[in-house]
């Protein structure tokens, strides 16, 4: 999945629990103001303590446009809810 509305919306939907319309979801996967709110988000519930996004070797191997997008990939993936290719 590529950095856009689709990820942000899923991000919206999946992580933050936005119920609001896509116009209105914020940019989580090209605005790293915005992905660490989904990093906050996720401290906040418990279910992580440590991010760890590597791009060479395993963890989240994902390709990844910038941080951003790799966070909100890492966040999707770790709350088990599926991600497109």
């Amino acid at each position: 999945m590529t950095p856009g509305r689709e990820l942000d919306i899923a991000i919206g939907r999946h992580v933050m629990g936005d119920k609001g319309i896509g116009a209105l979801i914020p940019d989580y996967s090209t605005r790293i103001e915005s992905a660490m709110r989904v990093v906050e988000r996720l401290a906040l519930q418990g279910g992580m303590n440590r991010i760890s996004i590597r791009f060479s070797q395993r963890n989240f191997m994902r390709d990844a446009a910038s941080i951003s997008h790799a966070i909100c990939l890492a966040a999707l993936e770790s709350i088990d809810a599926e991600v497109p290719s």
